[in-house]
């Protein structure tokens, strides 16, 4: 599903790309929320699959909290 590019989807782009796990801190954990809401987002995921899909889920774990395994994925709830 595609999304308005914020900086949220901008920086996790970067992290699929390149794989470098970016610093994050209150104004990151700020803007993700406010991305959320955005976007009208209940949730995030990332499938195992994903490229760079451990830098991902640690990435989102900074941002958002523990995840939630279902499947073949990680989920945040938003």
């Amino acid at each position: 599903m595609g999304t308005y590019k914020q900086p949220t989807s901008a920086l996790l782009a970067d992290v699929a790309r390149r794989g470098d796990e970016p610093v994050i801190g209150d104004e990151q954990r700020r803007q993700a929320r406010a991305d959320a809401d955005f976007w009208g987002a209940d949730c995030v995921a990332v499938t195992d699959d994903a490229p760079h899909a451990e830098s991902l889920r640690r990435t989102l774990v900074q941002l958002y909290g523990p995840g939630t395994r279902i499947a073949d994925a990680w989920t945040w709830r938003v």
